[in-house]
C-alpha cells in the first residue's frame, strides 16, 4: 500500500511548441519523496509532464479508498491541479487530497474554498509531510501540523508557519524513480533562494530572502551519480542564482575537477548579470561551463528601478559581454509589458537584445503572479484579468499560443493596449532570429540541448511521427507570423521601425 502518491500537474498553455521543452524531473516533488523514502514510507511520483491522468487511470493507481494524495502547484497549473483535485474525490471521496506549492502558499483561502482539497502546505514541504503521513494514518488530523491550513468546520484555520529547513540534510533526488528514455536528465539544484525582491518574483513565498545551498560534496557526490547511471551530455544548475556566493563555486569547481567531473559532461548554470567577475568566469569556463542564463528583463533603467532588480542595464551589457569574453554561450529572457513601459522602451529593449547578441533571447508578457508587488500593482491600476481559475496565467502565453491574440493577457500597462502588446512580444521573438547567424546559433543549440533547454529538439526526434507533426506545425505557425511581420512593415507597425515622436 502507498504512504502517499505525489502528483505533478500540467499546464496546457504551451501548446504546439510543448515538445521543444525539455521533461525535466520535477525536483520539487523529488525532494519531497526523496524526503519519505529516508522514512521508509512508500510513495509514487506521477508527473503529467509524460503523460495526462484520467479517471481511469487515477483509479488504477491504487486501491485504497483512502488513499493519501499530493498535488504541487504553481499559478500557471493551478487550474488542472483543481481538476485533478476532483477527479480524484469523483474516483476516491474517502481520498485526503493535500496541495502544495507557490500558489497555494499565496492563495490558501481559495485553494481551501474547493470542496475536493483537504489541507494547504504553505511553504516548504519535506519535514511537514511526514508529519501530515503519520496523522493520516493514526487520524488525528492536522490541528497541530505546522505550515498547515485546513478547514474546520467552515472555518479556515492557518497554523504557525515552520521554520526554513537546513537543506544540506536533505537526502538526494531519488532519479531512478524517473524513466531516463522520457526525461532529461540534466538538471540538479545546489542551493535554494534568492536576496532579491524583484516586483515579479513569486519564490520568496517559499523561502523568504534567504539564501542556503547544499555542500560541494553532496552537490559532487550527486553529479557523478547522474553521469554514471544516465550520462546527460549537459547538466543544467537551477539555482536561482547559482554565482552569488564566489568562494563557494570556487571549492564546488575545485572538487568538480578532482572528480573529473569536467571532462565528462558541459555546465549551464542560472545567474545575474553583477554576479559574474573575469576570476569567476575563468574557474567555471576550466571546470566546462559552457553556457548561463541572465533576467535581463528590459534596457530601461527607470523600469529597471521600479522592478527594484537592484542591477542596472549597464550591469547586464557588462555582464553578458564578460560572458562572451570567456566563450559562454548566453541565455536571455526579457520582459514586455512591465507597469510604466512605453513601446519605445520595447523598441530599445529589442535593439539591446539584438547588439547582445547572445544564443538564445526569449521576450515574455509579464504575468503579475498572486503573491508579487506585480500583481499588487496591476489590481492598483485597475488593469489586472484573471481568467477562470488563473488559466491565462502564463508568460509565454501570447507567443505560444496558436491564437495569439485571443490570448487573454493578464496584464498591460496604461498607454499600451492588448494587441499591441501581443504584436510586439510576437515581433520580438521573431526579429531577433531573422539573422541567419542568430537562427543557427538556435537551430544548434536546439540540436546539441545546450543552454536552459527550452527551444530543444528531443532526440530521435526524426524517428517519431508524433514529433515530426509538431515541427510541422510549429513552422506553419511561425509562416503565418512571419507573413504578419511582411504586413505589419508596410503598416509602418514593426517595432524596428518606430521612433517614439517627441513633441
Amino acid at each position: 500500500m502507498l504512504d502517499m502518491i505525489l502528483i505533478n500537474p500540467k499546464s496546457q498553455a504551451l501548446g504546439i511548441f510543448d515538445f521543444l521543452v525539455a521533461k525535466s524531473i520535477p525536483l520539487g516533488l523529488g525532494y519531497v519523496a526523496a524526503y519519505l523514502l529516508e522514512k521508509n514510507y512508500t510513495v509514487k511520483i506521477i508527473d503529467e509532464e509524460v503523460g495526462r491522468l484520467d479517471k481511469e487511470k487515477i483509479r488504477a493507481l491504487t486501491d485504497n479508498e483512502n488513499q493519501l494524495f499530493g498535488i504541487s502547484s504553481m499559478t500557471p497549473t493551478i487550474s488542472r491541479a483543481y481538476e485533478l483535485a476532483d477527479l480524484i474525490k469523483s474516483v476516491f471521496p474517502k481520498s485526503t487530497v493535500v496541495f502544495g506549492g507557490i500558489h497555494p502558499t499565496v492563495m490558501p483561502e481559495e485553494v481551501l474554498s474547493r470542496e475536493s482539497v483537504d489541507l494547504v502546505v504553505s511553504g516548504e514541504a519535506e519535514p511537514i509531510i511526514e508529519e501530515i503521513v503519520v496523522s493520516h494514518h493514526s487520524g488525528k488530523g492536522f490541528k497541530d501540523i505546522l505550515s498547515c491550513s485546513y478547514n474546520d468546520n467552515g472555518k479556515i484555520i492557518h497554523n504557525p508557519r515552520a521554520p526554513l529547513i537546513d537543506i544540506n540534510n536533505l537526502p538526494d533526488v531519488p532519479y531512478s524513480l524517473f524513466d531516463s528514455t522520457v526525461y532529461d536528465m540534466g538538471f540538479v539544484i545546489s542551493s535554494r533562494g534568492c536576496p532579491y525582491n524583484c516586483v515579479f518574483c513569486s519564490q520568496r513565498a517559499i523561502n523568504g530572502n534567504q539564501y542556503r545551498y547544499r555542500s560541494c560534496d553532496k552537490v559532487v557526490n550527486e553529479i557523478k551519480n547522474l553521469i554514471k547511471h544516465y550520462a546527460p551530455s549537459n547538466i543544467v544548475f537551477f539555482d536561482d542564482i547559482f554565482t552569488i556566493n564566489k568562494k563557494r563555486i570556487h571549492e564546488l569547481c575545485d572538487l568538480m575537477v578532482e572528480n573529473d567531473l569536467h571532462r565528462k559532461a558541459e555546465y549551464t548554470m542560472v545567474t545575474r548579470a553583477d554576479c559574474l567577475d573575469d576570476d569567476i568566469l575563468q574557474r567555471l569556463r576550466s571546470t566546462n561551463f559552457t553556457g548561463l542564463a541572465i533576467g535581463v528583463e528590459t534596457a530601461s533603467e527607470e523600469i529597471m528601478r521600479m522592478i527594484d532588480k537592484k542591477e542596472t542595464v549597464k550591469d547586464m551589457i557588462d555582464g553578458i559581454e564578460l560572458a562572451h569574453k570567456y566563450n559562454f554561450d548566453v541565455d536571455t529572457v526579457y520582459i514586455f509589458g512591465l507597469p510604466g513601459e512605453t513601446r519605445q522602451d520595447r523598441v530599445d529593449t529589442l535593439n539591446m537584445a539584438i547588439s547582445l547578441n547572445v544564443s538564445k533571447a526569449r521576450f515574455n508578457n509579464a504575468t503579475p503572479y498572486p503573491g508579487t508587488r506585480l500583481f499588487d500593482m496591476a489590481k492598483e491600476e485597475k488593469n489586472l484579468k484573471v481568467i477562470g481559475d488563473w488559466e491565462n496565467f502564463h508568460p509565454t502565453g501570447a507567443l505560444t499560443s496558436s491564437n495569439s491574440f485571443e490570448w487573454p493577457i493578464p496584464y498591460y500597462p496604461k498607454g499600451t493596449t492588448k494587441e499591441e502588446l501581443i504584436m510586439d512580444v510576437i515581433q520580438a521573438n521573431m526579429l531577433y532570429y531573422l539573422q541567419p547567424k542568430r537562427m543557427w546559433k538556435l537551430v544548434k543549440a536546439s540540436i546539441n540541448r545546450k543552454g536552459t533547454k527550452w527551444l530543444v529538439l528531443p532526440p530521435k526526434w526524426w524517428m517519431n511521427i508524433h514529433y515530426i507533426k509538431g515541427i510541422f506545425k510549429v513552422l506553419l505557425l511561425n509562416m503565418k507570423r512571419f507573413m504578419w511581420l511582411i504586413k505589419w512593415k508596410f503598416q509602418g507597425k514593426l517595432l524596428t521601425q518606430y521612433k517614439e515622436k517627441r513633441p
